[in-house]
């Protein structure tokens, strides 16, 4: 059931009586009217017309200073005192107007003294209700003998129902007090909550205004909004539909379909930040509140951030279209190769070794696929321990580069190695794994008549603490990474624009798994490279 609400919110009791003010003046003017019309000689006289011109102006200067008159200053306790003297003067200049009950011209005067919250004012309405029916006590005097005793009992009960009603202004700022001391901490309490809560959450009134701005909206690294105005800021970030690249259209922005009827429910869309490069999806839905008879009271929108479980299944299916096509084309290659051995063989041609040889290389590649995806499931598991064993480093970086020769002589890439020829206590099997996986990476990546050259060193270290240092340096001439994508080179499936672009096999598996392997022998991983400008990758191991 609505109610009629007459007072602001929230409700302020000195304004309610400043209402009541202007409508005792409203009252009182037609009051006199009426009593004009029967006997306008006693009513229309110079102090009857003074009084109620000291009233309207009392009440002018009552709205005008409304937020002037505190407590604090005196004007709040004159403007009742001259309302009093104002109501005693058309009582006793008008007989007409003595008709003007005090007990209902005392009541605003003393309501407003009793907002001031000084339990004290109830005695100053005392004697305000007193200085009411002064004029009327030297009007009875000079009446006929009973006249005084027939009117105080009425008269005595002025001041009476002047504290009675200051007691009830006192009582108003104390219940405002009160409950907006309660509503404060009503709204503490629900800003704690909304602001615990991880999802991004904004509540808009019936009017649209912003009522809420959680806490993780606000400062998430999309948003940023933490200025006075979050809601504005929150409204200017450019969104998208969800393929992330097709801008939003304005009535498909979120918060605009959130003020729609249907709403959003589980709604996919990307947000971008105003530095143009930070990104993020969310799903977002939203609920209209509405009351019995239907009208909107407000609207609630909920934003999940599901950046990452996005970006997972973009993987999933980035993993499945390229190890596909991974283990796709090696599997052709041997097809081919093999009807070939076969032909070669039954016409008794020598070119069977050739085509076997061609064979053996594929299906080496198709094992290394294999062992890297074996590999990435297993990155997370207790690594093996390494079984160090004298290893000549030129041997096994030679070895290493003779497994891409046949590749890089295909692309007219030239290999370069300078190794030293001396042993390091080193897993050869884990050093000829780090070795090639760089070598790849390096042949693959760069275009023709490029270049890659390795590098090794090794700091057999000053025999303090037992621990030397084997550097191996793999430096090429390929398309680069951009200062973008590098910081993103080992996340699992990650791969670059430019990658992606060339058309280069992979999956995004080979530095993210080389860095746990890494990571799980205290070794460490650097790259630098620049767009279009080549990559010097450099890894050093502890042994």
């Amino acid at each position: 059931m609505r109610t009629l609400t007459l007072f602001p919110h929230p409700f302020d009791p000195r304004t309610a009586v400043l209402i009541t003010q202007w409508l005792f003046l409203a009252l009182l003017v037609v009051s006199l009217l009426g009593v004009a019309l029967i006997d306008a000689e006693g009513v229309v006289t110079l102090g009857a017309l003074a009084g109620l011109v000291l009233i309207l102006a009392i009440t002018v200067v009552m709205t005008i200073a409304r937020p002037a008159l505190t407590p604090t200053t005196a004007l709040f306790y004159v403007v009742p005192a001259l309302d009093c003297l104002a109501i005693a003067i058309l009582r006793v200049d008008a007989d007409g107007a003595a008709s003007l009950s005090p007990l209902l011209a005392i009541i605003v005067p003393a309501t407003w003294l009793g907002t001031s919250g000084r339990a004290w004012s109830i005695l100053v309405a005392f004697a305000l209700g007193a200085l009411t029916i002064a004029g009327d006590l030297v009007r009875t005097a000079t009446a006929p003998p009973g006249a005084l005793e027939a009117d105080l009992p009425a008269l005595l009960m002025v001041p009476i129902i002047a504290a009675v009603a200051s007691l009830f202004g006192f009582q108003l700022v104390d219940e405002a007090e009160v409950a907006s001391s309660s509503e404060r901490a009503a709204r503490r309490t629900r800003d704690a909550i909304v602001d615990t809560v991880e999802v991004g959450m904004i509540v808009l009134d019936g009017n649209g205004a912003p009522v809420i701005v959680n806490r993780a909206l606000r400062e998430h690294p999309v948003v940023r909004a933490e200025g006075p105005d979050p809601y504005s800021a929150i409204r200017s970030i450019p969104s998208f539909e969800a393929d992330g690249r097709t801008p939003h259209t304005p009535e498909r922005e979120p918060l605009m379909q959130a003020m729609t009827e249907e709403g959003m429910t589980d709604e996919l869309f990307w947000a971008r930040a105003h530095d143009g490069v930070t990104t993020a999806a969310f799903i977002a839905n939203s609920r209209r509140l509405v009351d019995e008879r239907g009208q909107l009271e407000g609207t609630v929108m909920v934003f999940t951030d599901v950046t990452a479980y996005v970006e997972a299944v973009r993987s999933r299916d980035r993993l499945i279209s390229s190890v596909s096509h991974e283990l796709r084309t090696p599997l052709t290659v041997m097809r081919g190769f093999l009807e070939l051995a076969t032909e070669s063989h039954a016409s008794g041609g020598d070119r069977l070794t050739e085509y076997l040889e061609v064979v053996e290389r594929n299906l080496v590649r198709e094992f290394a696929i294999v062992d890297q995806l074996i590999l990435a499931a297993q990155a997370d598991m207790e690594p093996s321990s390494a079984q160090p064993a004298a290893t000549e480093l030129d041997a096994v970086t030679a070895n290493a580069l003779e497994t891409f020769r046949h590749e890089a002589q295909a692309k007219s890439i030239e290999l370069h190695c300078s190794a030293p020829t001396t042993t390091a206590p080193l897993d050869p099997r884990l050093f000829r794994l780090i070795t090639e996986a760089l070598i790849a990476n390096a042949v693959r990546f760069t275009p023709l008549h490029g270049h890659v050259d390795v590098g090794v060193d090794y700091d057999a270290g000053d025999g303090t603490d037992g621990l030397g240092i084997v550097r191996l340096t793999v430096r090429d001439s390929g398309m680069g990474i951009s200062a973008a994508d590098i910081e993103r080179i080992f996340d699992p499936f990650f791969r670059t624009e430019a990658a992606m672009r060339s058309g280069a096999p992979g999956v995004g598996l080979g530095l993210p798994i080389l860095k746990r392997i890494l990571d799980a022998h205290d070794g460490t991983i650097r790259v630098q490279s620049e767009l279009g400008g080549g990559t010097t990758v450099t890894v050093e191991l502890p042994v």
